[in-house]
């Protein structure tokens, strides 16, 4: 049996989050450092905005609440799973989503994943939530990734194999964004020989020797933390010139997604990698002038390739200096014992190029009484009128383009 408690603080649940991260698969974004950063930077500005209330869900299982000694003493450290929860009372219904943010690529639960195993134990949290949570209607999850690194998503298994809850119509939509990866196999150059095409190769070698040719070329992890600052405001600058060039919005120009930077990396800087997520910048330098940087973490293995960034005016651009910069990163991973190079989000055909792994996104959206199934039903609806007017606008397109072809 399974019971919950709910917290408005954050700093009170960090000992059973740090228990579960610990003993269970947890991606980096789901990490207690990744989302009280979060939570205090780009989560208190949206709260504000938004009007949002965080909620921390702690369950725990009762027929083994108890048998701790820390749970004798009436203070159990064993949590079988955490929901970092906005709760949304906009539009006349009230509804608890995973905390959503451009920063956290993946969004999953901290879980004891074993134990969702039992699909029941799924059934019953759902089932308990509808019931408990204060006021709630439905709970929406976007984005969560079909696998827990190598264990199935019980989430995900769950929904697809019944269709639906008891507690409701609970659906279940794939989305069409994926995550590449790649899981180190072998040596480097044997990897590349068997799994990359040799164009690719010969281009990005032909790369290395042009930049070779214009002077000291170097490939360097960043170990003074006094330099931090310095080479996140480059990042910022060069990231900010290439979302405006890209027509994109440029995040860097809030001041709340510049802290969660500074702060994520300042807090995780060289740690570990095994206990708490560590932050990485790594860059290639020419001559000593920094021609491309990366900022991306790793955790338990795991290494995630989030934010590179080079000056897209420089005279070096020609040189693909982003591309030699992560061919590096992987001779990096290969020899440093990574288990798996993450791309995280994003179909770009890069990514694609140098993986041999993927995963698929699936949002869950489940609906406690009728209020809930109502909105569900609307929005998709609404969804369904769109989509079909989108397929009527491309039909015309075809039909003119053939006429024209004609």
């Amino acid at each position: 049996m399974l019971r919950i408690e709910i917290f408005n603080d954050i700093e009170k649940v960090q000992v059973y989050w740090q228990f579960i991260q610990k003993m269970n698969p947890t991606y980096i974004f789901q990490t207690y450092d990744w989302v009280k950063v979060w939570h205090d930077t780009i989560g208190v500005a949206s709260k504000k905005l938004n009007h949002l209330q965080m909620q921390f869900v702690v369950v725990f299982d009762e027929k083994s609440y108890g048998k701790s000694d820390e749970a004798r003493n009436g203070k159990s450290n064993e949590p079988v799973l955490i929901l970092p929860l906005e709760k949304n009372s906009a539009r006349f219904i009230c509804k608890y989503d995973l905390f959503d943010s451009i920063v956290f690529d993946y969004f999953n639960p901290i879980a004891n994943w074993e134990y969702f195993e039992n699909l029941e134990n799924v059934e019953e949290l759902v089932e308990l939530l509808s019931k408990e949570l204060p006021k709630v209607d439905a709970l929406e999850f976007i984005s969560l990734p079909d696998k827990i690194y190598k264990t199935k998503n019980p989430f995900v298994e769950y929904a697809g194999r019944r269709g639906r809850y008891r507690c409701g119509c609970g659906r279940l939509r794939k989305s069409e964004t994926r995550a590449y990866s790649l899981t180190p196999s072998g040596p480097w150059e044997e990897y590349q020989k068997e799994n990359i095409r040799s164009n690719i190769k010969t281009n990005t070698i032909k790369r290395i020797r042009q930049l070779k040719a214009l002077g000291n070329l170097s490939f360097n992890i960043l170990t003074d933390k006094s330099e931090i600052d310095k080479f996140l405001n480059i990042l910022f600058e060069q990231k900010s010139k290439q979302y405006i060039r890209t027509q994109r919005e440029d995040i860097f120009a809030k001041e709340e997604y510049r802290n969660f930077y500074l702060e994520i990396t300042r807090r995780c800087f060289a740690n570990d990698g095994e206990n708490a997520p560590s932050i990485q910048i790594s860059y290639l330098t020419l001559d000593e002038k920094v021609i491309a940087i990366h900022w991306g973490g790793y955790f338990k293995r795991r290494f995630y390739y989030l934010m590179p960034s080079y000056d897209g005016e420089s005279e070096f651009y020609k040189y693909a200096p982003g591309r030699v910069l992560m061919y590096y990163l992987f001779d990096w991973a290969f020899n440093n014992k990574i288990d798996t190079f993450d791309f995280t989000v994003g179909g770009e055909d890069y990514k694609k190029t140098w993986s041999n792994d993927v995963i698929s996104y699936y949002s869950l959206f489940i609906p406690a009484n009728i209020k809930g199934k109502l909105f569900y039903g609307v929005r998709e609806l609404k969804r369904k009128i769109l989509a079909g007017r989108g397929r009527g606008l491309r039909n015309q397109d075809n039909q003119v383009g053939g006429s024209r072809g004609e």
